[in-house]
């Protein structure tokens, strides 16, 4: 059997291959009949890892987008997340001792259930232990020489044969963090509500680390990996210091900054970071702290960006990697004083909330990820971050003085070309009998260019104090917004036939739907569940393409009557909701997908790639 170093060749091969497939993916050249990722990279970052063997090279738990690995320190990376695909990937993490062994725990949602390993870089990964949901998921590994440690919200496990076996060391009662000792593994700490405590025979017995009154709301415990018996662990308000193993305590400077993790300096025991909200370091042991966040993702998203993970090259010390919560990964060669983006080439783990095309401009694309706008004019190649005002998703223009705008608190009418706004759907369905009423809520708006002053909406009455959904409807305007009609089915997902303003698809639990006379009447189609999104192809409005909430993209050649998956490229990602679709103006047969899990997507369906219009 080939020993674990004997792999390195391997990894790195298949690292290059996959970059190399990256780079023939780029957003010039979309696949025929297989989506490709479109960028802009970036994404949760929920946890970081460094190959021992091989520093530069980086791991990333991205969620619900799966695993990556970066073999140059962030600059690009590939999905590397086989064996785990459709799960959430919380947390990874390497053994210093043992080459191409990587831990990660994955599961649905935010509960990450079940222990992966991966013997081969990451190329691919297998389950090794699965925990009960009820234990809260698991937060943390430690591990050296190949012992492990896995700490859930309420159990602890440990594994002495690099995962192989595991065996529960430690329940009831709620686990903060843990951190081992890298030169006697058998040895490690464990972070309690009400105080610390110690093995020193991996797990079998665990006694309360301080000789004197233990330390209460522990945040975090990390050794310093140069001198194990120096100790730091930080509560909601001060960093403290041990240096005999955890025996006895000093307590340093109160914090500067929320923070919720630490990370010592390899080499030097004397540095200690401090993550959250903020990156403070202590270079003096704990005596005193400062930030160092220059580059980092602050300013307008500072509450919504903390740093989630942070790792130190154990050859340079002065170089840190930082995974933000949405943003991507960070690097500092100055020992956090001074931070750039990684350019996350191929780390599309970026959630958006929609993309969207430009008939007027059809190389633009507009994409919206968290209050953030992004803005490719080349197609994907490259993008520009925009204030989110410079496009608005749910606004229609009927002529070129008049427009209509959706909001969370009804439906407006402009005549003077936004100037000014006034409601018009509550006069023309007036609210219901109850005093709980409390506004009208436009989920949606649409027209046609072929007739702008049809124009379709969806409309939800929302009630204060009211248990319910309230009441939705489907509405109609033939006069450009000045009058409205409900019509007599309702649907989440509406879509309009190009230069057919009256005939319409709609997407409802289990089947495809069609109306021929403005939404007056339907017919039933097709078989589909759960659309989320319909587009019908303009220059061949038999072509639809259907987004599903658990089945990925569907395509049907025949107008809504028969479906087939269209999921290449996406299906072995596990990008499996789709929250938005949207078909270019300028290439035939080019789809552009917004999937749930993160990142965007396009491909070029039929097997032609026309030349752009424009």
């Amino acid at each position: 059997m080939a020993s674990p170093r004997s792999l390195r060749p391997l990894t790195r091969q298949i690292l290059v291959l996959a970059l190399a497939a990256l780079a023939l993916s780029l957003p010039a050249a979309a696949a025929v009949n297989r989506w490709t990722p479109l960028g802009p990279g970036g994404g949760e970052v929920r946890s970081l890892a460094l190959d021992p063997d091989d520093p530069v090279t980086l791991l990333a738990a991205m969620g619900r987008a799966g695993l990556y690995v970066s073999p140059n320190g962030g600059e690009s990376w590939v999905w590397s997340g086989t064996g785990m695909a459709g799960l959430s990937v919380g947390v990874v993490a390497s053994d210093p001792d043992t080459p191409d062994t990587f831990y990660a725990a994955a599961g649905n949602d935010s509960t990450p259930d079940v222990v992966f390993r991966s013997v081969n870089g990451g190329a691919s990964w297998q389950p090794v232990l699965e925990i009960e949901p009820a234990a809260g998921g698991v937060r943390a590994f430690a591990a050296a020489g190949g012992t492990v440690y896995a700490m859930a919200g309420q159990e602890l496990y440990t594994s002495q044969d690099s995962g192989t076996t595991w065996h529960l060391v430690f329940a009831g009662g709620d686990l903060i963090d843990l951190a081992v000792d890298p030169q006697n593994p058998e040895k490690a700490y464990l972070a309690t509500p009400i105080g610390l405590y110690r093995t020193t025979n991996a797990g079998a017995v665990w006694t309360p680390a301080a000789a004197g009154p233990q330390i209460v709301d522990l945040r975090s415990v990390a050794v310093a990996p140069s001198r194990p018996a120096t100790l730091y662990a930080i509560t909601g308000t001060t960093l403290y210091r041990s240096d005999d193993g955890g025996a006895t305590w000093t307590a340093g400077t109160k914090l500067i900054a929320y923070a919720y993790d630490l990370a010592v300096d390899p080499r030097d025991p004397g540095t200690v970071y401090l993550y959250g909200y903020d990156v403070t370091v202590s270079r003096d042991g704990g005596a005193t702290l400062q930030k160092i966040e220059t580059g980092l993702p602050h300013g307008e998203f500072a509450a919504t960006l903390p740093v989630w993970a942070l790792v130190i090259r154990p050859d340079r010390p002065g170089t840190l990697y930082a995974g933000t919560y949405r943003e991507g990964v960070y690097l500092s060669t100055t020992g956090g004083r001074r931070w750039r983006p990684a350019a996350n080439a191929g780390l599309d783990a970026r959630r958006f909330d929609w993309i969207q095309t430009n008939p007027a401009v059809p190389a633009q694309l507009d994409a919206l990820s968290n209050g953030q706008l992004f803005r490719s004019l080349d197609r994907g190649a490259t993008w520009s971050r925009l204030n989110a005002g410079a496009s608005t998703r749910n606004e229609v223009r009927v002529d070129a003085r008049t427009l209509l705008r959706g909001t969370a608190g009804g439906l407006v009418r402009s005549t003077d070309d936004g100037r000014t706004w006034t409601e018009v759907l509550d006069s023309s369905i007036p609210p219901p009998e109850d005093d709980f009423y409390a506004g009208r809520s436009v989920r949606w708006i649409k027209n046609d260019p072929a007739d702008p002053r049809i124009v379709y909406a969806r409309a939800d009455d929302y009630f204060v104090h009211h248990h319910g959904p309230g009441i939705a409807y489907f509405v109609r305007s033939l006069d450009g917004g000045a009058t409205w009609r409900a019509l007599p089915a309702v649907f989440d997902v509406v879509e309009i036939e190009p230069g057919h303003p009256r005939t319409l698809y709609a997407a409802g639990p289990d089947h495809i739907y069609k109306s021929v006379n403005g939404g007056l009447t339907w017919k039933t189609l097709g078989a589909l569940t759960h659309g989320t999104d319909l587009e019908v192809d303009p220059r061949a409005p038999s072509t639809i393409y259907a987004g599903t909430q658990a089945n990925g993209v569907w395509r049907s050649p025949d107008g809504g009557v028969t479906w087939a998956p269209a999921n290449a490229g996406l299906a072995r990602l596990g990008r499996r909701h789709i929250v938005d679709l949207e078909i270019s103006p300028g290439i035939r047969g080019l789809v552009y997908a917004t999937p749930l899990e993160g990142g965007l997507f396009q491909s070029l369906f039929g097997g032609s790639a026309d030349a752009p219009t424009n």
